[in-house]
């Protein structure tokens, strides 16, 4: 009692199985930074469906029940004017991005799980994610300085935070160089 809205149980009694097989592969690739869940949109859905067979028809599908919101989202990381740690996980796979001071803002578009969304995704299991496409989600990361890895978690705690396994460098995401000696005029 009072673990679930009104509104998630009444999605859980009426949901088809269609349905429910869509969400549980949108679930198994969605990014969870916190209580915000999502999926970055970087190519316009076209690598869902190549990669993992979610069509916009499957999508517009889960939003007509309510399980995610609008198309038209940000993802937005502010401008960091000291170093920071982005830290977020896909499954049981863990990514860290290092952002160093200057680094600039960066609206990524994403398609975000509405609460009800938010409250059954706590259902999918905990997969390791692909790392082709955790190369995929680092790639808008990509400005000089910034290093993107990614490691497994083997601890999970109930506030939410987790310890992970040793950090390697996401692959195909090398950090750019960074710019030495005075700016051009």
């Amino acid at each position: 009692p009072g673990s679930f809205s009104l509104r998630t149980l009444d999605v859980l009694k009426n949901i088809s199985q269609k349905e429910a097989d869509i969400f549980v592969r949108l679930a198994r690739i969605a990014v969870q930074d916190g209580s915000i869940l999502f999926i970055p949109d970087i190519d316009n859905e076209s690598f869902l469906e190549k990669r993992f067979g979610i069509r916009s028809i499957d999508l517009i599908l889960l939003r007509e029940i309510g399980l995610i919101g609008p198309s038209d989202m940000f993802l937005s990381l502010a401008t960091v004017k000291e170093a920071t740690q982005f830290r977020f996980t896909i499954g049981s796979t863990c990514v860290v991005i290092d952002r160093p001071a200057g680094t600039p803002n960066l609206p990524v578009p994403a398609l975000f799980f509405t609460e009800v969304g938010r409250e059954l995704h706590q259902f999918v299991e905990r997969d390791p994610a692909d790392l082709e496409y955790v190369e995929q989600i680092a790639r808008p990361f990509q400005f000089p300085g910034v290093v993107a890895r990614s490691g497994i978690v083997v601890q999970w705690y109930a506030d939410g935070t987790f310890d992970h396994n040793d950090l390697q460098d996401v692959p195909g995401n090398k950090p750019m160089p960074v710019a030495k000696g005075k700016p051009r005029q």
